[in-house]
């Protein structure tokens, strides 16, 4: 489990990084980080929420997060799709406008381009130079890395000339920062206590919060609620441990939160999607997610 604030490693000549996850279980929880986040889906479906908004992107559509979005997405029944990262120092003296303003809509579905009057060949144009940017990636031959530069600046400029744009109010946006510490405190916290019996009410209560008021804060930040959440932090550290050491599964499962192993099969294969115990079933049987 990530923390809710993302620091990206990138490499040293190009502070950018694109992934394509092919027919994968995927899920993200929600996380926010400096950097500008392309995501085009390919095949299949993704669940995706940015600052409290939730679509389903289909095939041949795509969401952007500019800088300080919280936002998570999810694919239960298995996606192919690209995920585009990068620091928006990629976009040379245009670099400036990103943190300061947002799009007038995160996500670009077919109907929203419809409703919204918007470039009809815009996510084709997407797709287009994503394909570009990650062939370069893949070769990368000489001069590969301007041409990447290139395309980055010649999508976001696509991006900037047909998407309406708002600039951010500063008392909102002064009062999503201030939600955003309060979250990142209730995640640092469940990260460090997870392995004890954390309770809905004692979380609230350790944050002055009542009960009503942190579900709520939770679940429109998360994207989810605090025990699915706590779910997949104790999955996620019980998965690295079934990987790392021949402890045994039950003990595992208890020294991660759970009460009894039946309990913790069922909330595992819930959240994976697989059993934990595939992943010592020898090799090449291990079903494991990239994230």
């Amino acid at each position: 489990m990530k923390a809710f604030y993302e620091l990206r490693s990138y490499p040293a000549d190009l502070p950018l990084r694109i992934y394509r996850h092919e027919n994968k279980l995927f899920s993200f929880h929600a996380h926010w980080h400096s950097d500008i986040e392309i995501v085009f889906v390919i095949e299949g479906d993704i669940r995706f929420g940015i600052n409290q908004e939730t679509h389903l992107l289909n095939q041949g559509e795509a969401a952007v997060c500019c800088s300080g979005d919280i936002h998570w997405y999810d694919s239960l029944d298995g996606a192919t799709f690209y995920i585009l990262v990068f620091q928006p120092g990629v976009l040379g003296s245009y670099a400036a406008s990103p943190p300061d303003i947002r799009f007038s809509s995160s996500f670009f579905t077919d109907a929203i381009v419809r409703e919204r009057g918007l470039h009809p060949g815009l996510l084709d144009s997407l797709k287009t130079i994503i394909d570009v940017i990650y062939a370069e990636m893949q070769v990368n031959e000489p001069f590969s890395r301007m041409c990447i530069t290139a395309k980055t600046m010649e999508l976001f400029a696509l991006l900037q000339r047909h998407i309406p744009r708002t600039p951010l109010d500063a008392e909102q946006e002064s009062r999503r920062l201030a939600s955003l510490k309060t979250m990142q405190s209730i995640i640092d916290y469940l990260q460090s206590n997870y392995t004890s019996p954390l309770t809905l009410a004692e979380t609230a209560q350790a944050f002055n919060l009542s009960t009503f008021h942190f579900c709520r804060l939770f679940k429109s930040l998360a994207g989810t609620n605090f025990k699915q959440y706590l779910d997949a932090i104790r999955v996620d550290a019980a998965e690295e441990q079934i990987r790392s050491t021949r402890d045994s599964i039950t003990n595992i499962a208890l020294e991660c939160g759970f009460n009894n192993l039946r309990t913790f099969n069922r909330v595992f294969k819930s959240v994976k999607g697989y059993n934990p115990s595939s992943l010592r079933s020898g090799p090449g049987t291990t079903k494991g997610i990239e994230d």
